[in-house]
């Protein structure tokens, strides 16, 4: 054999080598969409890889509770019961059975004292909102500034009033976490829901966020973020009607 044919073969062995390689890492998935494997489905692509980046500091969950529940009648929301519990209670232990290590409670006025109480016993933190007439998006800035000090790699963003979210439901949204996605938001039926997980990248921004509804709208709208399509009807059902504590149990 000449000179030239073995260059050419050396060469051909080293190109088939590379190939190998590529496909070893994983190569023949590059074009896979984040967040989706060989199944369509947001989440279903390696999700045990992503689950344990998420979950290597644990998860948070800023809980807001700060409203005054007037078309209930002026209720404190967290306090209602639900299956044995109260609503803030129900959370608590449904964010438990998926890794919480940290939580934050934001209250306000008429029922903060209550609730705060009803916090500390469950062993949550609790932050005062001194303004809820300000917002929901107060309450976001005060909650998130609060968990930035604690482990966590992402946190959920949990409105008292949305008890009835399921454990798996949660983890759905630890498995979307990941790839470049920064907040993942549950939908049921294409109707955007809560709690949505956003990782700790987006916390900064939205502490900053003064507490302006169209800051924390905008900071989320802006961050890298995926839906994911959940067979859960809990994480659409807020309580704000007498008709919609019946609705959900």
């Amino acid at each position: 054999m000449g000179a030239a044919a073995r260059a050419g073969r050396a060469q051909r062995r080293r190109r088939d080598a590379r190939g190998d390689r590529g496909r070893d890492r994983g190569g023949a998935d590059r074009g896979a969409p984040a967040g989706r494997g060989d199944g369509g489905g947001v989440g279903s692509g390696a999700p045990g890889r992503r689950r344990g980046a998420v979950i290597a500091g644990g998860l948070a969950a800023v809980i807001l509770a700060a409203g005054a529940g007037r078309r209930l009648g002026g209720v404190a929301k967290a306090l209602l019961p639900h299956r044995g519990a109260t609503y803030l209670a129900a959370i608590c232990a449904t964010a438990r059975e998926v890794g919480l290590v940290d939580a934050v409670v934001v209250v306000g006025a008429p029922f903060g004292n209550e609730v705060a109480a009803h916090a500390r016993q469950l062993g949550l933190r609790v932050r005062v909102n001194p303004a809820p007439e300000r917002g929901m998006a107060s309450s976001v800035a005060l909650g998130f500034a609060a968990v930035a000090g604690g482990p966590a790699a992402a946190a959920w963003l949990w409105p008292v009033d949305h008890p009835a979210v399921a454990a798996d439901t949660l983890r759905r949204l630890v498995d979307a976490l990941g790839a470049g996605i920064e907040v993942a938001r549950p939908c049921h039926r294409g109707r955007g829901g809560h709690p949505p997980l956003i990782a700790r990248a987006v916390w900064p921004a939205l502490a900053a966020c003064g507490g302006e509804a169209d800051g924390a709208r905008g900071v989320l709208r802006r961050a890298r973020s995926v839906d994911v399509e959940i067979e859960d009807p809990g994480v659409v059902h807020d309580v704000d009607l007498p008709a919609d504590r019946e609705a959900i149990g």
